[in-house]
């Protein structure tokens, strides 16, 4: 949503000013850039985010707008369920429990896991309260769809079984909690579950949620199934079991998992600590244990704990390169950590790089031979506003280029950097100073907005 609004606003802004961003030949690359407060985010410090909270006295929930610091963000989800934990400013609003805290939040996609410490004797409805608030306020506020809560380590339980992953609620939280009981003293019950496939190219995993009918007792082996069918993105990603997967040859008791027969994964090490961080993953969301989980396999015996499987968690982030006629520019995907999705320094890391395998063919390298990332002196976050310090070499090779070139350079960097929802514009300077004009048409006085119509339709 708030992307939509700013780009919105820049194209308002365009037409008062009589410029289109979809002019013909050079003239289509030179946007307006009056030095002004529109231009500049560099001083905004808080944004409003919306929490849900329990009605007093009723069983639904409702909202409290809460000015939040800016951040990236990793920081604002972090520090908006916080202030959720902490409880309402208003007294028409009730606390969602005491002794409540944010141990972790993992971002990866659209799915957020958050794990939070309760009281032992927390009961099953008020903890589907709890994540239900939970889930409600971080899809509000950020590009979230679903949302893993375990309390303490486990995912909320009811007649013994895993809810699975949390969407976006009615509020309405006694009746919604009535029907979840309803639905799980049936012999098969339907939840979301969290799924994590493999990324060879980088050696990382993503998440993808589906909607698995699970039979009373048979939970495991049906898990096991979805995820051995392997990823929707068959093309980028692969199921973390290979070989002629049955899941009658996998036990389970406890947190202790037997592979028998057959090996179903790689025996190259690292492969096989993804496969088992997938594991990981997908079996703490969808069943009643919490971690670490041993795995038997006819290699040996394999743990995985919680901070090494998050190792292995990944994030696609989108990059804009040049097309190789240099007419406009084009979206590309790369998997990052997911612990490093949000800085500048590695999107830029990225774009210098250049596309990789896989990359659409009418991707072209951005930044000119001779620049590396030792030429970025820092990227800092100052409100909305990333401030990208680039050395003289940086300078020179980009003078070097023509009109063209210099301005798909340009907004490559300031497209890949404003994509997350917590950046709107890029200032750039030059060994600490402002550059001003490069070439005729290309200015850098002003921080930019991202250029929606260099953007291949």
């Amino acid at each position: 949503m708030k992307r939509i609004i700013r780009t919105a606003a820049l194209l308002l802004v365009l037409l008062l000013c009589g410029c289109s961003a979809l002019r013909e030949d050079s003239a289509r690359y030179s946007l307006p850039q009056p030095e002004g407060s529109f231009f500049s985010q560099e001083q905004e410090e808080s944004w409003h985010a919306v929490l849900y909270f329990p009605q007093r006295g009723e069983n639904r929930l409702l909202t409290e707008m809460r000015q939040m610091p800016l951040g990236s963000r990793q920081a604002e989800a972090e520090a908006v369920v916080s202030a959720l934990l902490d409880g309402p400013h208003t007294s028409a609003l009730s606390r969602l429990g005491a002794g409540l805290s944010l141990e972790e939040l993992e971002l990866s996609q659209e799915v957020a896991n958050v794990y939070l410490r309760v009281p032992v004797g927390m009961g099953d409805e008020a903890r589907f309260t709890l994540a239900s608030a939970v889930t409600n306020t971080l899809c509000q506020n950020f590009s979230i769809r679903y949302v893993n809560v375990f309390f303490s380590g486990q995912t909320l339980q009811i007649e013994g079984r895993s809810v699975g992953t949390f969407t976006v609620s009615s509020g309405e939280v006694h009746r919604d909690f009535l029907e979840l009981q309803a639905a799980f003293a049936e012999e098969d019950a339907e939840i979301n579950a969290t799924l994590y496939f493999v990324d060879e190219s980088r050696g990382l995993l993503l998440p993808e949620v589906r909607r698995i009918l699970l039979p009373k007792g048979g939970e495991l082996p049906a898990l096991l199934n979805e995820l051995a069918l392997g990823p929707t993105r068959k093309t980028q990603l692969k199921s973390p079991l290979s070989g002629e997967f049955l899941s009658e040859q996998v036990s389970a008791k406890e947190n202790i998992y037997t592979f028998a027969g057959q090996p179903f994964f790689a025996a190259d090490e690292n492969a096989q600590q993804l496969a088992m961080a997938a594991l990981y993953y997908t079996l703490c969301g969808a069943l009643p244990q919490g971690g670490p989980l041993t795995f038997v396999l006819p290699q040996g015996e394999r743990t995985m704990t919680h901070a090494r499987a998050s190792a292995c968690l990944g994030q696609s982030i989108r990059l804009y390169f040049p097309q190789i006629d240099l007419s406009t520019l084009t979206p590309v995907e790369h998997t990052v950590a997911a612990a490093q999705a949000d800085t500048a320094m590695i999107r830029l890391q990225e774009l210098i790089a250049g596309p990789a395998a896989g990359d659409s063919q009418r991707a072209w390298t951005a930044f000119p031979e001779g620049v590396t990332i030792d030429d970025l002196y820092s990227a800092d976050l100052n409100g909305r506003t990333i401030i990208l310090d680039f050395s003289e070499n940086f300078r020179q090779k980009l003078c070097d280029l023509s009109e063209q070139k210099q301005v798909l350079l340009i907004y490559s960097i300031v497209n890949t950097l404003t994509e997350p929802e917590h950046v709107s514009s890029v200032r750039f300077l030059v060994e600490g100073q402002i550059p001003g004009q490069i070439g005729e048409r290309l200015s850098l006085i002003a921080p930019l907005l991202p250029n929606p119509g260099l953007i291949e339709a």
